[in-house]
């Protein structure tokens, strides 16, 4: 039997994303406050299971008989056994040991981004206001004939202008936190030879001339091999991860 020794309290990775996380096309006017969030943990059960190998055993009695010379006779016995392999596919379950490191973040800075808005700049005009006057000539043309009834008229001519408005954004930093050990199942099969003992009862004797018929008791064992998985029960695995909120500051 193959002993496998399992921690009860351990936990599975689960990774987290790290690194530059910007490509949105906004890099020029914009601020990472990209931050992560608490550690948390993904609970998950799983059976764990080896094997162990038993051996059953049968106890035979049978006779073997030869012929034996009267005179002199002696009997003698054996068993002759013949070994046949055979092989099994068996779980042979095992660990290993994984270190997870965290993350923490802090506000660390700032940076001031700058945002125009459109803002109305207004100049007051003034411009005289006339009626036209047109006559008829001699010619039975249309022609002008000076203004008349003028009067100035004032009023506020605006155009949009940009201004600048800054907006101060916090900046962030992250850092590892203190890492963590934690143990990972692995689970896998393997292939196991063992052997089915099979026996033949045999006698000899060493005897004279005249023979007489003559048997013995044989007590003998038959044995063969078999596999009992040992289960530890459910066990709970512990996954440590942490969850990347990736966001950045931008400015149109």
């Amino acid at each position: 039997m193959h002993a496998l020794a399992l921690l009860l309290s351990c936990s599975l990775v689960s990774a987290f994303p790290g690194g530059n996380h910007h490509g949105d096309g906004h890099e020029s006017n914009c601020v990472d406050i990209s931050v992560y969030g608490d550690l948390q943990y993904n609970e998950t059960v799983a059976d764990v299971c080896t094997y162990k190998k038993i051996r059953h055993c049968e106890t035979r009695n049978n006779q073997a008989c030869a012929s034996i010379p009267l005179t002199t006779c002696s009997a003698s016995a054996n068993a002759a056994c013949v070994n046949t392999p055979f092989s099994q596919t068996v779980r042979e379950d095992s660990t290993e040991q994984l270190s997870f490191v965290g993350k923490e973040c802090f506000e660390s800075g700032s940076e001031t981004l700058i945002e125009y808005h459109q803002k109305p700049v207004c100049t007051t005009v003034t411009k005289e206001q006339c009626d036209s006057k047109w006559v008829v000539n001699e010619f039975g043309e249309k022609v002008w004939a000076g203004n008349e009834n003028c009067k100035d008229v004032t009023w506020e001519d605006c155009k949009l202008e940009s201004i600048p408005h800054p907006i101060v954004v916090p900046t962030y930093t992250c850092q590892d936190k203190a890492v963590i050990q934690y143990t990972k199942p692995t689970f896998s099969e393997i292939d196991v030879t063992a052997y089915t003992a099979k026996c033949q009862a045999a006698a000899f004797a060493d005897c004279s001339t005249n023979y007489v018929q003559e048997c013995v008791e044989l007590e003998y064992e038959e044995c063969t091999d078999s596999f009992e998985e040992v289960c530890f029960g459910a066990m709970t695995f512990r996954i440590p991860f942490q969850e990347y909120d990736h966001r950045l500051k931008c400015i149109q």
